[in-house]
């Protein structure tokens, strides 16, 4: 949160910004440096409080704001933002309050329109909820004021650095080695596996652990619509998208050899699925997979 001098700073930087052209990150540093110095002179400050006040305004300029010190902090797994005033973090399993705030709902919303624009993602009065994710592959959901009460509402549920696996979940008597070995063999057989839990409960987490079984990505039999798949994908480049579209009534009158490769849910609703399109959109951000599954009604 900027005191009146760092936000006198940021407007006197947003008077000086070149917008006819895109300004490099290095760019914004060196006018954020300059101008601090020159207005700085009558207002002595020591060396890391100027650091401090520079990070500051660049994350107000080109980040996350507030919220970018909590994005930053490895060890925070999730942030919860309900309205511009009340912002709290997940850390070692612990729920705190965070001590930093939005100046106002405005800025709030104005860090929301730069995290679902990174991905061409709409929110807006007409579409107040949306879902989507950060650079970092962190899962986004936002809901707008005044659908959330009190203003609007962000959870930023972020991916571990190193990504839980069975030998950590056995180290830390999360289950038994025997029950570790019987899910490898559950999941190299290719038996229908149902993960359930409530909110936070580390289905994801667990549903990660257990595609390390799987030998390749695309003979994995796993639909998780935000599953990131981090393991062995280092044959891919660092970005690119795709997108598979197949009918449904089309995919059912496949040959035996075809039709195994389904998930046996379509399989036992086919009279339901037929009447749609199934679209699967694969992105890939620095060589992280994430597929995203939509069903599309067939009209008459």
């Amino acid at each position: 949160m900027l005191d009146d001098f760092g936000q006198r700073i940021r407007d006197i930087i947003l008077s000086e910004m070149d917008l006819s052209r895109e300004l490099s990150d290095e760019e914004i540093c060196d006018l954020i440096g300059s101008v601090a110095s020159r207005e700085a002179r009558d207002r002595p400050m020591t060396i890391k409080d100027r650091a401090e006040l520079e990070r500051t305004i660049f994350n107000s300029l080109r980040k996350l704001d507030v919220l970018q010190e909590l994005v930053d902090d490895r060890d925070v797994t999730e942030i919860m933002v309900n309205g511009p005033n009340d912002i709290f973090y997940e850390k070692a399993g612990r729920i705190q309050r965070f001590k930093g705030h939005f100046s106002s709902e405005e800025k709030l919303e104005d860090v929301i329109q730069q995290i679902v624009g990174r991905h061409n993602r709409v929110v807006n009065q007409a579409s107040p909820i949306v879902d989507t994710r950060l650079s970092d592959g962190s899962r986004v959901n936002i809901v707008l004021n005044p659908i959330s009460i009190g203003g609007s509402a962000v959870s930023i549920r972020k991916f571990p650095e190193h990504p839980m696996s069975m030998e950590r979940l056995v180290e830390i008597e999360a289950l038994s080695p025997e029950v570790a070995r019987l899910l490898q063999i559950l999941t190299q057989a290719k038996y229908n596996i149902f993960i359930s839990g409530g909110t936070g409960s580390g289905k994801t987490t667990f549903l990660n652990a257990l595609s390390q079984y799987i030998r390749q990505l695309d003979k994995g039999e796993v639909l998780n619509g935000v599953m990131a798949y981090q393991a062995g994908m280092d044959h891919l480049s660092d970005s690119y998208h795709f997108m598979l579209m197949a009918d449904f009534d089309h995919i059912f009158r496949q040959s035996e050899n075809h039709v195994r490769f389904v998930p046996d849910f379509f399989l036992r609703n086919a009279d339901f699925f037929h009447n749609f399109t199934l679209f699967v959109q694969f992105a890939c951000t620095d060589g992280v997979v994430y597929p995203n599954i939509v069903l599309k009604y067939k009209s008459e």
